[in-house]
């Protein structure tokens, strides 16, 4: 809010005398903040969400929080814990689909940032973030995506705050991709969070998220890592990943696990046909045995039917 209002009235300063120290003082508050906007969506999660944002306030970046349809109360609160920031714009799911991929494309179709972060409301940036971005952007204008290394905690009562293991696969693809350039970073690394995208380049290859209930960001984050020119990476932290009991990867509904396996179909037959890179398709009749265990074998006879009747590589 401070920023806002001296930015207002060095832009009303009428004085001549002053226009050389109103150009200097309007530079120096652009150069602190990033031309840069974080998406996050949000699903019935204020004290994560409130996390999240305080997280965002000394980055110098913009936020667009998309209500992914949370019931009333929440949505009463969300509004009000909005406008204590500035720097955050909120818009709501009113769609008929429901689901964070969803929600992430409408913010990305208000994105008019040069750069775009994407985080969850659980999560949250580490506190060096805003600098670690600044100097990297200044050296990467060019970039399509530049790829951070994460961290990850528990988010839960039993483990508050203990270290997780769920950012260890993305920290061994920056590593290898740093100390022997293995390319697996562009199409293994899930995640659309911890790795800065070009706006730009995301809209001219029309890279968008699926609109699934599940695993909506894998597609997204294949396609973006293949398309991309110039790939930069840094081992340096600036997101936090939270393991929590209750997150969409701990779920596996008989609609979770369909919409993971046909995400998975939908990656390799992208990698076969597309990528020409079948050594990254993942195990499906792996993912298959795994999930036979928590499904009725209804879902395992759907999931062989859509398996078998895809003719891809078996693996």
């Amino acid at each position: 809010m401070l920023y806002l209002q001296l930015k207002c009235f060095l832009l009303v300063l009428e004085s001549t005398a002053l226009t050389r120290v109103k150009k200097w003082m309007l530079k120096i508050l652009d150069d602190t903040n990033l031309d840069v906007t974080v998406i996050t969506p949000h699903f019935n999660n204020l004290k994560g969400l409130e996390r999240m944002l305080s997280s965002t306030v000394p980055m110098g970046v913009k936020v667009v929080v998309v209500d992914d349809q949370s019931n009333s109360t929440v949505r009463a609160g969300l509004k009000r814990l909005v406008e204590n920031y500035s720097h955050v714009q909120l818009l709501y799911n009113r769609t008929p689909q429901k689901g964070a991929g969803v929600a992430r494309n409408i913010g990305l179709n208000v994105c008019n940032t040069k750069w775009v972060l994407f985080a969850d409301a659980d999560d949250w940036f580490l506190e060096d973030t805003g600098e670690i971005l600044r100097g990297n952007l200044r050296k990467n204008e060019n970039a399509d995506v530049i790829y951070f290394s994460p961290v990850s905690a528990f988010d839960g009562a039993l483990k508050m705050g203990q270290k997780s293991q769920r950012h260890e696969i993305y920290e061994k693809l920056v590593k290898n991709y740093l100390d022997h350039g293995d390319e697996a970073i562009r199409y293994q690394y899930f995640s659309p969070c911890s790795k800065l995208l070009n706006v730009s380049f995301l809209k001219e290859n029309n890279i968008q998220f699926d609109s699934c209930i599940a695993a909506n960001d894998i597609m997204f984050s294949l396609k973006s890592g293949f398309l991309a020119k110039i790939v930069k990476a840094y081992d340096h932290n600036i997101y936090l990943i939270t393991e929590g009991s209750h997150s969409l990867t701990k779920q596996k509904s008989k609609k979770v696990i369909k919409s993971r396996f046909l995400a998975a179909m939908r990656y390799n037959r992208y990698l076969k046909n597309t990528c020409k890179k079948e050594c990254y398709q993942r195990e499906l009749l792996g993912s298959i045995r795994l999930y036979s265990i928590e499904v009725k074998v209804i879902s395992i006879a759907f999931l062989l039917r859509r398996f078998i009747g895809s003719k891809w590589r078996i693996i």
